[in-house]
């Protein structure tokens, strides 16, 4: 976040992009003036009301007779903030227009995404997760081999964090 103004974080389902996503945000919560602002957009399925929902995650207020994208741009400004937008790949050209256009009007903005496929917008720095790696057939895997595994790792470190008696 310190060598761009738009970060978009891409893999797999499941990979851990929003956790990653939001760890980030955290540590850098105190580094934005107007604060870290974090939009869910995995329940929306109209294009037309992305700028809306980036709008009301930031509390601002409807305006009579004023399009969302406006009201948003307006508030904006020239603010220091970090914008996360979460689960854009089902909205990705309508996501990719906003952004595009909130970072071409608001000096102050960063903005970090997560998507199953990146926005392809100029300046745009990706950070792919890779996925894990599985054991192909457990048939006859001793423990030692299961181990060696990523997945199986990150399971077995889960499982021990909710249960620290289990061996």
């Amino acid at each position: 976040l310190d060598s761009t103004r738009l970060l978009t974080i891409s893999g797999a389902g499941g990979s851990g992009k929003t956790r990653l996503a939001l760890q980030v945000a955290a540590e850098r919560i105190g580094a934005f003036k107007h604060g870290v602002w974090f939009v869910e957009l995995a329940g929306l399925h109209d294009p037309e009301m992305v700028a809306r929902q980036v709008a009301s995650s930031l509390d601002l207020p409807e305006k009579a007779g004023r399009e969302w994208s406006d009201v948003l741009l307006a508030f904006l400004g020239d603010r220091e903030l970090l914008l996360v937008l979460d689960n854009c790949e089902h909205l990705i050209d309508a996501v990719a227009e906003l952004v595009m256009t909130m970072l071409e009007r608001s000096s102050g903005l960063i903005v970090m995404t997560t998507s199953r496929e990146i926005l392809n917008l100029s300046g745009e720095t990706t950070w792919h997760i890779p996925l894990l790696s599985n054991p192909t057939d457990g048939h006859g895997a001793n423990i030692d081999d299961l181990m060696a595994h990523e997945s199986v790792q990150l399971f077995v470190d889960r499982a021990r964090a909710a249960s620290p008696n289990l061996s």
